[in-house]
């Protein structure tokens, strides 16, 4: 990886959060939750959820979610 060289951009009025392991990026936009893989800069997947707030488990296996249905739900990460 080349330090300082901007390989990938998303505008977003939201937050994202890096996995454990700085490999997954959770990224909340609107309604949805969309994953990108950091190195490759590409986006994997997207929950169509609204999410107030989220949090990777420790181990990075796990994406807690808290939402306007006042729920919590932990979604299955495999990072691939």
């Amino acid at each position: 990886m080349q330090s300082g060289k901007l390989i990938s951009q998303k505008e977003s009025d939201r937050y994202g959060n890096p996995s454990p392991d700085g490999r997954l990026l959770a990224v909340k936009t609107g309604d949805d939750i969309e994953f990108w893989d950091v190195m490759q800069g590409k986006q994997l997947t997207a929950i169509d959820m609204f999410t107030s707030c989220m949090a990777f488990s420790p181990d990075g296996t796990m994406l807690a979610t808290y939402g306007n249905e006042y729920r919590i739900r932990l979604w299955g990460v495999t990072g691939k």
